[in-house]
């Protein structure tokens, strides 16, 4: 009786392969499939009806996968807190037609709260100008933030909370920002009230 040649190399270096196995045949396990295994932790219950494992803490603020909410469609199911930061307060006014200062405020930076929303100020008139116009500058960077022209509030004591409308410019970092108004037409006597506002996020 003859003896069968050794032949187990034959199946595993390319010359005749044993089949890979797949969920519908038998074979020999690839190495991609060993290490998809290799990544599952031991004594792990990966079956199909096993619900995931109580894990919240990694989802939460500082864990290992934190959700972050930001720039999601929609609306949360929880009230949330709005973000503003105020500025100013007691009324201040000017006769000037050129812009005259009113506040300063620090700006934390889009890094650090991300992008405002909107910045409104509390605005109106003294006299009879033909208009006033706002503007807010960041005076780190040497940019303007926000203007708003031609515009014609109330007459004080009564007082308009005034939109600045689109915002450009805004530093990533720290800055001082600057609240500046004028008046335009109408005489001396004529005055541009400014009583703050805040940055909106």
């Amino acid at each position: 009786m003859g003896h069968e040649r050794l032949h187990a190399s034959e199946h595993t270096d390319g010359t005749d392969d044993i089949q890979d196995a797949t969920d519908s045949q038998k074979g020999l396990a690839t190495a991609s499939q060993i290490s998809k295994l290799d990544g599952i932790d031991p004594g792990a219950d990966v079956t199909g009806d096993n619900p995931p494992q109580a894990h919240k803490t990694t989802h939460q603020d500082g864990g290992t996968d934190e959700i972050n909410v930001g720039d999601l469609s929609g609306e949360l199911a929880d009230p949330q807190k709005q973000k503003a930061l105020a500025f100013g307060g007691d009324p201040l006014s000017t006769q000037q037609t050129s812009y005259t200062t009113f506040y300063h405020f620090i700006f934390p930076g889009t890094t650090k709260m991300g992008t405002p929303t909107a910045i409104k100020v509390l605005l109106a008139e003294a006299g009879s100008p033909t208009s006033v116009s706002v503007r807010i500058r960041d005076i780190t960077n040497s940019n303007t933030i926000a203007t708003q022209t031609g515009l014609t509030p109330s007459t004080y004591p009564n007082i308009d909370v005034q939109d600045m409308g689109s915002l450009s410019n805004l530093p990533s970092g720290e800055a001082i920002f600057l609240v500046e108004a004028l008046r335009s037409g109408g005489g001396p006597g004529n005055q541009v009230v400014l009583s703050g506002g805040e940055v909106q996020w």
